[in-house]
């Protein structure tokens, strides 16, 4: 029962749960790619997941709590039922628990609302989504980011919370799909090499002229020796080439 396997039953069980208008994505960095979330729904909020399986320690899971609470404003820690009670005694009490026994997910504690900073929300928005932000408000859309950032930053926070949710669950299924042609990409480029190499070790060896009657000479001084052999030691013999 390891991380991916429990990833998985859980986007179900959410799914279930959330069945409209929720977009999902795992492996999401954040912070400057300081840390990367297991698992991401955006729908009316924006809640994150990390996943404790039986194989995972807790040793990180602080120091990911601190940054993941910044970003996202529900935070839920699923892990597996021999952390249970280090995860419960551990971890901030808005911070939600869920266990995961191996078949069903059974809810400890809720995560409660964490309010983000502006700039927390902006961060999730590429230069294109900055521009989108910007354009919908009428406002300049050239410059660096840097510039495009402190602009966005002087629109409503309410508006900053909706774009941003909305820019996300477009954006989701076209990583998913960037990451499955990469995937896909390393995989055929992956074969083809493969080919070339077997191709390359099983390609038969072109013999010189010089190379190919010294072994025809060899084969017939073989040859001559097995008869001779045979015609002294008769069916006894066992030629060994």
């Amino acid at each position: 029962m390891n991380e991916i396997y429990i990833r998985k039953q859980l986007v179900k069980e959410l799914t279930r749960q959330h069945p409209n208008n929720t977009e999902f994505l795992t492996e999401l960095p954040i912070a400057n790619f300081s840390r990367r979330i297991d698992l991401v729904m955006a729908n009316g909020n924006l809640s994150g997941f990390e996943i404790k399986s039986e194989q995972d320690t807790l040793k990180r899971l602080n120091g990911q709590l601190d940054a993941y609470t910044q970003y996202f404003e529900r935070v839920t820690v699923v892990c597996a039922t021999k952390h249970l009670n280090s995860v419960i005694n551990s971890t901030p009490k808005d911070v939600g628990v869920w266990e995961f026994d191996g078949k069903s997910f059974v809810s400890h504690r809720e995560s409660l609302n964490f309010t983000l900073e502006k700039r927390k929300w902006i961060s999730f928005l590429n230069v294109i989504g900055l521009r989108e932000l910007l354009k919908t408000h009428q406002l300049k859309l050239s410059g660096l980011k840097s510039e495009l950032i402190k602009r966005a930053e002087t629109i409503s926070y309410s508006d900053i919370r909706l774009f941003t949710l909305s820019y996300l669950k477009q954006q989701f299924p076209l990583i998913i799909q960037h990451r499955l042609e990469r995937q896909k990409a390393k995989i055929t480029e992956a074969n083809k090499t493969c080919d070339l190499f077997t191709k390359e070790i099983i390609k038969p060896q072109e013999l010189s002229l010089e190379e190919s009657s010294r072994r025809e000479r060899v084969k017939m001084i073989r040859q001559a020796h097995q008869a001779k052999m045979l015609k002294i030691f008769g069916d006894s013999y066992e030629y060994l080439p």
